[in-house]
């Protein structure tokens, strides 16, 4: 079990929620520009820097997933659970469509090797991702509060008890 607590990622998972927002917000902000670079100057190095990027990007959004859904607010065994599976439904499902749109990028790359550098696949990759993180920030601010009031309830019916 220590072996699991040195590691990496169980640290990257486990850091403070500030930690976890500035690497969100860093990598947005490097998308975003990376993003119009790739539209202005349409050389292979933008658009293979476009793609590793978008890489970088699922990876992060995931990261910042799994990290609340670890630290997450907990309060009554019951409650919270309603609360966390639906939270996981949610953001398995923008994560599965975030995925698949890329992988189907990856796959049609196959069939049309140019296909990476059209723009329109490159702009409508960019909205998907840019929408699914949208949602999935949105979720977790939503579960933030709705945990967090829970416990406040949990918190005061407990004390009215004793």
């Amino acid at each position: 079990m220590k072996k699991i607590r040195d590691s990496i990622i169980y640290k990257i998972i486990h850091a403070d929620d500030e930690k976890i927002n500035a690497i969100t917000i860093v990598v947005d902000v490097l998308m975003v520009i990376i993003f119009a670079l790739t539209l202005i100057l349409r050389t292979n190095f933008m658009f293979g820097l476009y793609w590793i990027s978008i890489i970088l990007f699922l990876i992060v959004d995931l990261v910042s997933i799994i990290h609340w859904d670890v630290d997450g607010l907990k309060s009554e065994k019951s409650e919270s659970d309603k609360i966390i599976r639906g939270f996981r439904d949610a953001t398995a499902v923008t994560i599965i469509l975030s995925a698949l749109g890329f992988l189907a990028v990856i796959f049609l790359r196959e069939i049309n090797e140019n296909i990476t550098q059209n723009l329109y696949v490159i702009i409508a990759l960019f909205c998907l991702l840019a929408i699914t993180q949208l949602f999935n920030r949105l979720m977790i601010h939503s579960n933030i509060k709705s945990s967090a009031k829970h416990a406040k309830e949990f918190y005061i019916k407990n004390n009215k008890e004793k």
